[in-house]
This record gives structure tokens, C-alpha cells and sequence, in this order.
């Protein structure tokens, strides 16, 4: 048998000071061509390997265990090795290609940069061959992207990008870390078939990090399931989103949103473990309901293997298999009261001359206590007309209504009662909580500016109850975010907003950068606060799954203006519309049943020219 392309011998990464290690004992092994799949919630470690193998750990070290690529011992390197080796035999592609990308240089200089610098290449062949990879990722117009920056691209286009500026160098290996995390579900599908057509055409090996097991299965050839740093299951990628093994994996598929019915998980007895035991026993014991004594053993660490696959259980056979709850269907709300209407509402942007059309004839309405779900591809416009919604964008036409009562156009020039009445949650909390104050300082300051505290002492008796609302423990109060994880941080920002008694809370993609299964349990938050609080959900997704899970009714956005309204049902009917149809047929593992079918029934997909065009960035937000 041949020698694997890359393989970590029970490697062990520790940052600082930590006592706890990231990583523990992992080993694993990619063969040239193979496309392996690391997969786990935030804080598995599956970041960390991926660091570790480009020698990117800052403060991190691998105390124990060998990386050898090609090989070559990586742990051995130095500096001048390290630059030789980074970007052109092992690329790496990141979660948020503006953090990868430069703003003061254009795309096609900065793919041109590392072919000068590691082939040599005089600036006229490294502007043809970057002009090539610009068009083999399907980007439209390459001598105009060539000159574009950053900014001027769409968040799919960015990722492009960077998938081009890694693949150029022609590397042995590309490590993905949540490369579609964010996009919606037909770039998403584009960039996973590019990727996949890419590896097939150059050979290249690729570690694709993910939270995501169905783009994993859809993608990957293995996968390998992380948790506290430890290997949990390995094996084929279908068969382990098929039949997992695990517990732990097992609670991750059934996390999965359901596409066909509303469903939820059993409750856990325990509480998620924030730190994994230090000892030899199973990592996820604490939260596993057949966990036994003997699972804080060494017993608990074995690994059982059962033909082609492993799993870090020893009574992996006796556990039973998670069952989804099924729920009931949304209530009817025929005879409810409008509490939002919108009519005719068209939003233009003017740059330089050049009108855009955001958003064009919007009506529709909002029922007091109902789920409305606002589905569309990134720039269709959806965020765009939210923001007219709370007064952040001025409409150029049309009029909204609150309890029908017409709004000012500007936020400024709607009374404090009115503004209160309107939340929003953002995509990302850690954009929107101020790292400066505590979890306790950011829930008193909207209930003493609205009046529902008189004082600093009834500010933090209002916050516990807030605490208690969205199931985090009042400790947390005198927390600052960073110490929070990301799914605690989102439901901090849920609880500022309910802190004003709102009618109305608009969810701005809320879940999508969040693992499937904190993400469940966001969505279980949402499904009780409408059911107890007669609170109304505006919820901007682009994931149908989350639509099915938590939505009354889905309007879909294209190109700024609704191409379909109707029952969640509908959005799954076969005489959906032809875009609807694309949407649903896009969520991964809804797909050719391998990865090789998949790529024949994409092929042309690929092919074709990429609908956000060069102007799609300014078109609409």
C-alpha cells in the first residue's frame, strides 16, 4: 500500500496555558485525489487540524504526535520551509474569503502575485494564467473581474476567488475551512460542484472542514466526525449520514432541519458540556442518554471497528438511535389581525449615475402572532426590504404599515414607541453585542431607554427573567461575549430584542453560520417565544429547512421582486415555480445519490455562465 499524501499520528494541540488540549490523539490520513470530510460542532477542534497542517497555530503547539506530508516531517519545519510549502503544495481556502482577500488590490493582481512569487512568472504571464483560473471558476467577464475589487464582488464571487488564487499554484492539498458557510443553497451548490470538478480535473486532495453533514455527504468520498478535539466516527460519507453510529453523530443528522415535516429533538437530561472531561473516558458522555459508569473509563475512549468504519463507542450497538419529535402542523391564522402591511414598497440605489432596482412593488402582510418567512438567494433584496421595514433604508414608493398606522419612512422620525415595537436580531452577534459590556449591561440598556425598568435593580430583575427565557443561566450576566459560544451569543441578541416587548422581531439570517445543532435549538427557542409571547417573526433565510421548521408562510425574493407567496407546502409542490423548484432542488443530499453522479448531473450547471454577473453585487443587498 501506498504512502498517504498526508497522515497525522496521534497528534495532540494545546493553546496557552489551557490544561485541556484542542486536539487529542487524532490521527487520520488523505490520499492524493481523496476529498475527506472533518466535521463537528464549533469547538471540535476540526479548525484547529486544519491550522495545524498549515503550521498556522499562533499561540497553539502540537505537543504530542507527527504530521508528515509527503513524506516529510511538517513538525520539523522551519520558516524558510514554511514559505515554500504554504499556498503552493498546500493551499488553503477560508470561511470569509473578505478576511483572505485584500481591499487595496484587485482580484486578478492578487491571484497574479502568487504565481510570480512561486513560479517566477514575469507580470504578462501571470496576468494570462491568472485570467485563466479567473474563467475556469466560472467567473463571468474575467478581464473585468480582473479588475475589480473586493468589494465589487458578490460573497459567492469572493469565494471564487479565493478558490482560484488556491488552486492557480497547482498544490498537492487545499484545506477548506467552512468555504459555504453563509451562502445560500444554489451558490452553495455551484461552488460544491466547481470544487468537485476542480479536484476531479487537477487530482488535488482536499480536507474540507464543515458543520455541515449534508454538503459533507454530498462533496466528500469520507468524513470524519470530531468532538472535544477527539475522532468519534470515520468512515464513507454516505454511510455514515445514512446509518451513523455515534450517539453524537447521531444527534448531529437528526439536527438536520427536516424538509418534509416540523420536527424537534428529545430534550437531554444534561446540559451541553462546555469542556470535555480531562480524563480517559468518552468525551460526550455528558450529554449522552445511554452513557453508563463505565463510559468515564478507558472503556469509554475505545474505538470499535466495524468493517470500513470506526466509531469511538463501546456500546454503540445498544444505544438507542435518536428519534425526531414530530410537531404539529402552524396554526391557522386566517382570522388574525394585520399587524404589518406593506404596499408597493420599491427601493433604488443611485452610484455614479447608475440606478439599481433593490426592491420592486412589495406587498404582502404580516399577521399578529404568524411566521413569515422572507427566502431568496444573497442579493435578491430580501435584507434590503427588512431594513426598509425598521426605517433603516428609505424607500423611494410605496407605504408600510404598523396596527395601520403609516410609518415615517426614516427611523429617526418614528417615535420611540414605534421603535420599540420593531426588533431585529442580526446574522452575526458578535457584530452586533458590544464586546465592552457585559451580557447584563447590554440587557439593561434597552429596558431602562423604554421604560420598562425604573431602575438599574428592576434592569437586572427583568434580564434573569430574559436569561430564563431563552434557556442560559443567569451567571452569564456579568459574562462579556467572548466568553460565550456562538449559539449562547445569538440568544443573548434574542433576549435584548424581547427585552422591549416587541410586536414584531425581524430574524436577519439568524442561524445560518451556526452548527446544525445549536441551530436546532435556536429554532426550538423561536417556536416557543411565538407560541407564548404572540410575538411576530419576519425571518430573512435562505435555507429552506430552517423555512419548514419555523414558518407560517414563505414569500421568495428574485432579483428583487416576489416570485412566489403561499404556504410552506407550496414551496415543495411540483407546480412550484421554476426558481423555487432550483432553490429546493439545490439543498445538498437532496442530490445524485455519489459523488460521481453528482458531478455528471452538474457538469453542465457548472458550465454555464454564473447568474451573478458583474454588476450583481450593486444590484441589490
Amino acid at each position: 500500500m501506498s504512502e498517504p499524501l498526508l497522515a497525522l499520528d496521534n497528534i495532540s494541540v494545546r493553546y496557552g496555558g489551557n490544561s485541556v488540549s484542542a486536539v487529542r490523539d487524532l490521527s487520520l490520513s488523505l490520499a492524493a485525489g481523496e476529498i475527506l470530510g472533518l466535521v463537528g460542532e464549533s469547538g471540535s477542534g476540526k479548525t484547529t487540524v486544519g491550522y495545524a497542517i498549515l503550521g498556522h497555530l499562533g499561540a497553539g503547539r502540537v505537543t504530542t504526535g507527527a504530521i508528515r506530508f509527503s513524506g516529510r516531517d511538517l513538525l520539523a519545519f522551519g520558516k524558510a520551509e514554511w514559505a515554500k510549502l504554504r499556498g503552493r503544495e498546500i493551499g488553503m481556502v477560508y470561511q470569509e474569503p473578505q478576511s483572505a482577500l485584500n481591499p487595496a488590490y484587485t482580484i486578478g493582481e492578487q491571484i497574479a502575485e502568487g504565481l510570480r512569487h512561486h513560479f517566477g512568472l514575469g507580470s504578462a504571464k501571470a496576468r494570462t494564467r491568472a485570467l485563466d483560473w479567473i474563467a475556469r471558476v466560472h467567473l463571468p467577464e474575467p478581464a473585468v473581474i480582473f479588475r475589480r475589487f473586493p468589494h465589487q464582488l458578490s460573497g459567492g464571487q469572493l469565494q471564487r476567488a479565493v478558490i482560484a488564487m488556491a488552486f492557480a499554484l497547482e498544490p498537492r492539498l487545499v484545506v477548506m475551512d467552512e468555504p459555504t458557510t453563509g451562502l445560500d443553497v444554489t451558490t452553495q451548490a455551484r461552488i460544491l460542484a466547481l470544487v468537485a470538478g476542480l479536484c476531479s480535473s487537477t487530482g488535488v486532495a482536499l480536507l474540507y472542514i464543515s458543520h455541515d453533514l449534508a454538503v459533507v455527504a454530498e462533496l466528500c468520498d469520507r468524513v470524519m466526525v470530531l468532538h472535544r478535539g477527539r475522532m468519534v466516527e470515520e468512515g464513507r460519507a454516505r454511510e455514515v449520514l445514512a446509518s451513523p453510529l455515534h450517539p453524537y453523530t447521531q444527534r448531529l443528522v437528526a439536527s438536520i432541519p427536516d424538509l418534509d415535516r416540523r420536527r424537534t429533538l428529545p430534550q437531554s437530561s444534561a446540559p451541553r458540556d462546555l469542556q470535555a472531561p480531562a480524563d480517559e473516558g468518552c468525551s460526550y458522555r455528558a450529554r449522552c442518554q445511554g452513557a453508563v459508569a463505565d463510559c468515564a473509563s478507558a472503556r469509554g475512549n475505545t474505538i470499535e471497528r466495524l468493517g470500513r468504519r470506526s466509531a469511538r463507542c463501546w456500546r454503540s450497538r445498544e444505544v438507542a438511535p435518536i428519534t425526531p419529535i414530530d410537531l404539529p402542523a402552524p396554526v391557522e391564522r386566517d382570522n388574525a389581525p394585520i399587524l404589518l402591511e406593506l404596499r408597493g414598497v420599491e427601493k433604488v440605489y443611485r452610484s455614479h449615475g447608475h440606478a439599481t432596482l433593490a426592491c420592486a412593488d412589495i406587498s404582502f402582510d404580516v399577521k399578529a402572532g404568524e411566521c413569515v418567512a422572507l427566502v431568496g438567494e444573497s442579493g435578491s433584496g430580501k435584507t434590503t426590504l427588512a431594513r426598509c421595514v425598521l426605517g433603516l433604508e428609505t424607500p423611494n414608493k410605496g407605504a408600510i404599515r404598523l396596527d395601520g398606522t403609516a410609518l415615517p419612512a426614516r427611523v429617526h422620525d418614528r417615535a420611540r414607541s414605534l421603535r420599540r415595537r420593531m426588533q431585529l436580531v442580526f446574522q452575526n452577534p458578535d457584530g452586533s453585542l458590544n464586546g465592552r459590556r457585559t451580557i447584563g449591561e447590554t440587557l439593561r440598556r434597552p429596558l431602562l431607554i423604554h421604560g420598562r425598568a425604573d431602575s438599574e435593580k428592576a434592569a437586572d430583575r427583568i434580564g434573569c427573567e430574559l436569561m430564563a427565557s431563552v434557556d442560559l443561566p443567569t451567571e452569564y450576566l456579568d459574562r462579556y461575549p467572548h466568553e460565550l459560544s456562538g449559539g449562547e451569543k445569538q440568544r443573548v441578541a434574542i433576549a435584548r430584542a424581547l427585552a422591549c416587548e416587541p410586536d414584531l422581531i425581524v430574524f436577519d439570517e439568524p442561524v445560518s453560520s451556526l452548527d446544525v445543532s445549536v441551530q436546532s435549538t435556536i429554532l426550538d427557542l423561536c417556536r416557543r417565544l411565538q407560541a407564548s409571547n404572540i410575538v411576530s417573526f419576519l425571518f430573512i433565510t435562505h435555507d429552506l429547512g430552517v423555512v419548514r421548521q419555523v414558518a407560517d408562510r414563505a414569500l421568495v425574493m428574485h432579483l428583487g421582486r416576489i416570485c412566489h407567496m403561499g404556504s410552506v407546502d407550496s414551496l415543495f409542490a411540483p407546480d412550484a415555480p421554476p426558481y423555487v423548484r432550483e432553490l429546493v432542488a439545490s439543498i445538498p443530499g437532496r442530490g445524485a445519490p455519489n459523488r460521481d453522479e453528482r458531478n455528471e448531473s452538474r457538469a453542465d450547471q457548472v458550465a454555464q455562465e454564473d447568474p451573478d454577473g458583474p454588476d450583481r453585487a450593486v444590484r441589490a443587498r
